[in-house]
């Protein structure tokens, strides 16, 4: 609601599923649990940054524009995406404006500052719209990979998901079991 938004500081509030493999965490002690405005807070500081991100055609990335860059996505089926991204007519050694630049746009949504500030001197510089592609593609090649592997590794174990996704429900329950009870009371509901 507009008021837990204003309360709470948040401006475009997200809302997502993250599954996880749980025994890595566990065995490496690297599961860590986030408070929601924690988190909130993050998305927000990201959004202002990065602003919408723009889809291949440079409208708003969307499913229903066809125009978006799947999260697992193998890496021939990524670069055919990129080489996609519309750019304009000017050439190779003729500076290039950042601004409202779908390659650019989206190279500063996963980019360091300091590549950032490189890339940025490459458009300066006249960069290629052929080599700011695949400085694109190499960088969101080097933030999928790890995400695509492990997706691909718990993709093939199905017992695994199914043994997850069933803790998950028990777990759910054994939370909202009594907060449920206590709304009820409280409106007056008798349980069933």
């Amino acid at each position: 609601s507009e008021s837990v938004k204003k309360s709470l500081g948040w401006e475009n509030p997200v809302i997502g599923l993250h599954v996880r493999r749980g025994d890595k965490g566990i065995e490496t002690g690297q599961n860590q649990y986030v408070l929601l405005e924690s988190y909130m807070r993050e998305v927000q500081r990201i959004s202002d940054e990065t602003g919408i991100l723009p889809g291949i055609d440079g409208q708003k990335m969307s499913k229903s524009y066809n125009n978006t860059i799947p999260a697992f996505i193998d890496t021939n089926k990524l670069k055919k995406l990129v080489n996609k991204i519309k750019t304009n007519s000017l050439e190779p050694g003729e500076p290039k404006d950042t601004e409202d630049c779908t390659i650019f746009t989206l190279y500063k949504a996963f980019a360091t500052p300091e590549q950032i500030v490189d890339f940025e001197q490459a458009y300066k510089n006249g960069i290629s719209w052929g080599e700011a592609k695949t400085q694109l593609l190499n960088l969101l090649e080097e933030f999928i990979q790890p995400y695509r592997n492990e997706y691909q590794e718990i993709c093939k174990d199905r017992n695994f998901v199914e043994k997850t996704l069933r803790e998950g429900a028990e777990k759910a329950i054994e939370v909202s079991t009594p907060i449920l009870e206590e709304v009820r009371k409280r409106v007056g509901i008798k349980s069933f």
